[in-house]
């Protein structure tokens, strides 16, 4: 049995029908063929966000295809044993012709501290690449003596970001059909991953500092949201399972979107599908939580779970 990692409980089941959103008169999501195969593909992802623990890799090297998304450089510094470089944007023409992914248990993607690679497995998982997912804590969690990559941002000033209690009378928006009509998921994709994630990772100061620019759509239950958020955040109920209607429609289309989750990998892998259906997405780097221990005085730092697994350097 894999040993993978899970975060709280969320249903990533999508839903590409017609369903009422909430209250009469809502828009309801376009019915289109072509999503509603999409959805069959990655409806059987019962895991979300796509991360593996580092023990059961090692546990498990045999069986398994590791895929190094770090530059060469980095790559010579150090990499897992067996593992192949290679870059990050050239990741589905690789799955598509260079390899035969059903022949390995898993395919697991490296990168410095994570974030990289669950964004590139998320994209993966929703082409249909089912066995791919993310190291935990990259590079970085395999051996902390690469915890040099891991760089917690040090927050000031964001006391008056946060505000508590339900939300009211929440504005919907019609969910536009064109923006889907994407016959071509993987040259999709492939322009996605030809980017950074840090492309798409932004400084909670300021992002917030200019929120009004963004949706912010806090991706956690109700219970939790009520407690304390972001100020002007929209809640996505995760308690209430996954709905694309629902949620699309809390998005306007000409507008970024931040999203945060309780953790950064949930977060990411939101952002990276918004970003497959067409949708301008972020998120914040490093996560709210770490905004949410900083607020409390409670630091947060995940390098006490780093492993000391081996490590292959390139032979000078």
């Amino acid at each position: 049995m894999r040993r993978f990692v899970r975060f709280f409980p969320v249903f990533f089941i999508i839903l590409f029908s017609c369903q009422k959103v909430g209250n009469p008169g809502e828009e309801q999501m376009p019915h289109l063929k072509e999503l509603e195969q999409f959805a069959r593909v990655i409806s059987d992802t019962n895991l979300f966000p796509p991360v593996i623990n580092p023990e059961y890799v090692a546990a498990h090297l045999d069986r398994v295809l590791v895929l190094d998304l770090r530059s060469s450089k980095d790559f010579d510094l150090g990499h897992i044993q067996g593992a192949r470089n290679i870059k990050q944007s050239d990741m589905v023409n690789f799955l598509s012709f260079k390899v035969h992914p059903a022949s390995y248990d898993d395919i697991v993607l490296v990168s410095q501290c994570g974030q990289g690679a669950v964004f590139a497995s998320t994209i993966l998982q929703l082409l249909g690449y089912n066995n791919v997912f993310a190291l935990k804590y990259g590079i970085a969690g395999w051996n902390k003596s690469f915890s040099f990559y891991y760089k917690p941002i040090e927050y000031d000033g964001l006391d008056n970001y946060w505000e508590s209690g339900k939300q009211h009378n929440v504005k919907t928006y019609s969910i536009d059909p064109s923006m889907f009509k994407q016959r071509d998921w993987k040259k999709r994709a492939s322009k996605i991953l030809a980017n950074s994630v840090k492309d798409f990772l932004i400084r909670a100061d300021s992002a917030l500092a200019q929120r009004e620019k963004y949706t912010i759509i806090d991706y956690r239950s109700a219970s939790v949201y009520e407690r304390i958020h972001v100020k002007g955040a929209i809640n996505y109920d995760v308690s209430q399972g996954f709905d694309n209607s629902r949620l699309l429609s809390l998005i306007p289309p000409d507008k970024p979107v931040i999203v945060y989750s309780c953790h950064p990998y949930n977060a990411i892998s939101l952002m990276a599908y918004l970003r497959l259906l067409g949708y301008r997405s972020f998120a914040f780097s490093y996560g709210f939580h770490l905004l949410l221990h900083q607020r409390a005085g409670k630091p947060f730092d995940p390098r006490i779970d780093f492993k000391q697994l081996p490590v292959v350097t390139k032979a000078k």
